[in-house]
């Protein structure tokens, strides 16, 4: 039985997570170098293409390095599908740029929507983009508004902050980030905010009461897993072995026999190229990390140790929170749920509340969720503590836990 090796950590796409590898250094290809890989033996390694927004910008796709490792079957042609499905949805999905279609047409994607905010206008989107926002929709109410993708002008409030880098900083004004919170609607307002005609095919952004700004779309705790979902359903229509790394925050694999088991391991909050426990999985099972060892600043307070900000934003609270150091997320065949649930969990500290909302997701998806979160136990010492659920729990291979970690603590679900 051959194992598929890679180290998670944490990374941002306008809002959420995740990770690095072990594979041997490659120079990051350039945007023309759809055919940068490399051998290892069986297996060849893809780096997917950027994207090209209607500027002639290279867009890094799904603002990350995304491989695609195949271990059996037809490379380049699983590589050209994935890149196919990939740079659909990554265009539909982002926030920030305009792109055209292949007949050069101007796609009606989240940018678009966040432009017509206000205006009343009715615009004409796909049957895709329906389901998108649907989709998220659902989420978010399962979630209890801790996943909320009106979030933008919260998130845009706080991003030119954070780095991939320590660095000190300081937090937003009080009062800039309650203006911001004014233009985060609460989940029983999102069918008033946003109206779907099924019939024309129209989305229409109304303003809401009381945002002295704007209220935007941000799709970044979703986007990735969502993507990986649906290059997925596509690639297992072959009969390949392969595993894709979005960042490496979300990743998913898969074999038709089943043979095959892929190992992910967590990276320590305290050293990026140190593994804070390995987890061994099956082909069929997503995982996704949040965390705060990237995109965040350090918050002095006149301690010893300065506060770590991070880009995972509570939403009712307009902060990120300091209570775990990372959250990870294992379902089965859901990457979308993965990558939600993990950034959802990051900001939860009430264990019935976090297991409620994981219970409601599993009823939703049809799928068994595990969690685990690494928290802090002595800052001093740089000393944490592993809460894992049952699965999580028997899957972390023993020998790999790093000294860092104090205990492991497996947590009791309540029925």
């Amino acid at each position: 039985m051959k194992t598929i090796f890679l180290i998670l950590s944490i990374f941002l796409l306008t809002g959420c997570t995740q990770t690095s590898s072990n594979l041997n250094p490659t120079p990051t290809p350039t945007p023309d170098s759809s055919q940068s890989l490399i051998q290892e033996s069986e297996t060849v390694t893809y780096y997917m293409d950027s994207v090209i927004d209607i500027m002639d910008e290279y867009i890094p796709m799904m603002n990350t390095m995304v491989r695609l490792k195949v271990y059996r079957g037809d490379a380049e042609s699983l590589y050209h599908e994935a890149y196919e499905v990939m740079s659909k949805y990554h265009k539909l999905l982002d926030s920030h740029h305009y792109y055209r279609d292949d007949e050069d047409n101007l796609i009606h994607n989240i940018k678009i929507i966040n432009d017509s905010y206000g205006s009343e206008a009715a615009i004409q989107v796909s049957d895709e983009m329906i389901e998108i926002l649907e989709e998220v929709m659902i989420m978010s109410k399962l979630s209890q508004g801790y996943f909320n993708p009106f979030m933008g002008a919260l998130i845009d409030l706080w991003a030119p902050k954070f780095s991939a880098f320590p660095i000190e900083n300081t937090d937003p004004e009080t009062d800039e980030i309650e203006r911001a919170k004014g233009c985060v609607p609460s989940i029983d307002q999102f069918e008033d905010l946003l109206s779907i005609d099924h019939n024309q095919k129209t989305v229409t952004f109304h303003a809401m009461e009381g945002c002295s700004d704007k209220v935007s779309i941000n799709l970044g705790a979703f986007s990735k897993g969502y993507i990986i979902d649906k290059t997925k359903e596509r690639l297992t229509e072959h009969d390949a072995v392969w595993l894709l790394d979005a960042g490496t925050s979300t990743i998913s694999a898969y074999d038709p026999e089943s043979e095959k088991t892929w190992s992910a391991g967590v990276i320590s909050p305290y050293n990026k190229v140190a593994m804070m426990y390995v987890l061994e999985l099956s082909s069929n099972q997503c995982l996704s990390t949040s965390g705060d060892d990237n995109q965040y600043f350090l918050l002095s307070t006149g301690d010893d140790f300065p506060t770590v900000r991070c880009h995972i934003l509570n939403p009712f609270t307009g902060y990120s929170e300091n209570t775990y150091r990372s959250c990870s997320i294992i379902t089965q065949n859901q990457a979308a749920v993965s990558d939600v649930l993990s950034t959802v969990m990051f900001s939860i500290t009430d264990k019935n509340l976090a297991f409620e909302i994981i219970h409601d997701f599993e009823k939703q998806y049809e799928t068994d969720i595990a969690v685990s979160w690494i928290r802090e136990t002595d800052t001093e010492f740089k000393l944490a503590a592993i809460e894992a659920t049952q699965l999580i729990h028997d899957a972390i291979v023993s020998d790999t836990i790093m000294d860092a970690v104090e205990q492991i603590i497996l947590l009791e679900e309540p029925e």
